[in-house]
C-alpha cells in the first residue's frame, strides 16, 4: 500500500467488543483489542494515505452461534429473539467501511439494540 500511494484496511471486529455480555469475555477481549490496533494502526498509517477501519456486525442471521457453542435454552431463546443482519447486510456494510473509509461501521443490529 506504501508502494502505491495509500489503500484501505477494513477489520472485522465484533458487536461484542460494545457490549458488556457475561459468558462472552474471552471471545470479546480479542475484539476489544482488535479495535484498539485498528484504530491506533488510522493515526499511524494516515499520514501515508492508508486508511483503517473497522466493520462491527452484530448478530448475524447464521447458524453459527447455534453449532459453534453449548447453549442453555434461556440463551436460545434470548438469541431468537436479537434483532438479526442477514449475511447479505453485513457484506453491504463491509463494502461501505470501504467506500466511506469511516473509523467505524456498524451493522442494523447494533445500532437497533445498542
Amino acid at each position: 500500500m506504501r508502494a502505491q500511494g495509500g489503500g484501505v484496511i477494513v477489520n472485522i471486529s465484533s458487536g461484542l467488543s460494545k457490549r458488556i455480555i457475561p459468558g462472552v469475555g474471552p471471545s470479546a477481549s480479542t475484539k476489544y483489542a482488535l479495535n484498539a490496533l485498528t484504530l491506533t494502526a488510522r493515526m499511524e498509517l494516515a499520514p501515508e494515505n492508508i486508511q483503517v477501519g473497522l466493520m462491527l456486525p452484530g448478530f448475524t442471521a447464521i447458524d453459527f452461534h447455534r453449532n459453534a457453542v453449548r447453549i442453555t435454552q434461556l440463551q436460545a431463546e434470548r438469541l431468537r429473539a436479537m434483532p438479526a443482519d442477514s449475511a447479505e447486510h453485513v457484506a453491504e456494510k463491509i463494502l461501505e467501511a470501504v467506500e466511506t473509509e469511516a473509523a467505524e461501521v456498524y451493522t442494523d443490529s447494533i445500532q437497533r439494540s445498542a
